[in-house]
């Protein structure tokens, strides 16, 4: 007699088991995410009732996909992953924990890419840049963890929730002058910087309220797998006092300190075992598209970025609340 099975083709070759936490049996973990193996094996075969996008041309279109997601999100400096998950979402139908440790990888590319192209436009501010990233590390790192236990279900809605939230707050905020987001009082740290275009800008902020804002979106930005640049952008803009430019390309160096920390951490426990074609063709669309959205938001006013942000936000939020009430 044979190993077990031997003789009997395998029904589903395409089939990836799912990813384990460390210590968790396959079904402990197929549980916490409501998963079986055979019906995780049938949505990786059957991922639409019309069009295989399994298919090797299905997933070539990852790439014009990661770029438009890339260019978007380098232009208003949030990454992309506000738009990528739920793109895996209806594409795909991942378990949390894999639809944010491939956000985060492509969020990664992107981020570096377009820090890449900011600094050629010195408009980064690498100091708080650096002091920010830092205070933000813990809170990825128990967000990372945080997303293996969240049911798909309510990760489908809340997800949706904070993205209609954030719009609302991003279209209010950017409205306001920056003299009455906060008291002078709290302007403990003055900055001075000035861009390629020989632009300078000066604005000075709190240091300790930048601090707690920081720890806070590490660890929703790495929970949910977009980053945190869609927090941080309006953020820096209203209660940090930072322009908007500048605080576009400081966010995209934040984004991508603390987003390797998170995949680094995804990839030690397993995560992201199997999934690393999407995330590698989205990637490199990613990448393509962080230069061009750095070039464009040359030609655009600051105020106009965040008022992009606010719809396009709140867009993909709406759909996927509806989607959660669909069940």
């Amino acid at each position: 007699m044979g190993a077990r099975g031997q003789g009997r083709a395998d029904p589903n070759p395409t089939t990836r088991d799912l990813p384990r936490l460390p210590g968790a049996s396959p079904s402990r973990t197929d549980k916490m995410r409501g998963y079986t193996y055979s019906e995780y094996a049938t949505r990786r075969v059957l991922l639409s009732p019309h069009v295989n996008l399994a298919s090797p041309f299905m997933q070539w279109l990852l790439i014009p996909a990661g770029v438009a997601i890339g260019a978007l999100g380098t232009l208003i400096g949030v990454g992309g992953g506000f738009l990528l998950i739920p793109l895996l979402i209806y594409l795909y139908d991942y378990p949390p924990a894999v639809v944010t440790g491939i956000s985060l990888t492509v969020v990664l590319g992107a981020s570096m890419s377009g820090s890449i192209a900011y600094a050629r436009l010195r408009r980064t501010d690498y100091y708080s840049a650096l002091l920010f990233a830092a205070a933000a590390l813990p809170g990825a790192t128990l967000g990372t963890y945080a997303s293996h236990f969240i049911p798909k279900a309510v990760f489908h809605g809340v997800f949706g929730a904070f993205l209609s939230a954030a719009a609302v707050w991003i279209w209010v905020s950017q409205r306001a002058t920056r003299d009455a987001a906060a008291p002078r009082t709290m302007r403990d740290h003055p900055r001075k910087l000035t861009d390629a275009d020989g632009i300078s800008y000066e604005y000075a902020y709190s240091r300790r309220l930048g601090v707690g804002i920081s720890a806070a979106v590490g660890f929703a930005g790495s929970l949910l797998g977009v980053g945190g640049g869609i927090i941080l952008v309006p953020s820096f803009v209203r209660w940090l006092n930072f322009p908007p430019k500048v605080a576009t390309a400081t966010s995209q160096l934040m984004v991508m300190i603390y987003a390797l920390s998170g995949v680094a951490l995804r990839l030690s426990i397993g995560s992201l075992r199997g999934y690393v074609d999407e995330a590698a063709m989205l990637l490199v669309g990613a990448v393509v598209g962080a230069q061009i959205g750095a070039r464009l938001s040359r030609r655009l006013r600051g105020r106009m970025l965040l008022r992009m942000l606010a719809v396009a936000v709140g867009v993909v939020g709406l759909q996927l609340i509806l989607r959660a009430f669909a069940g």
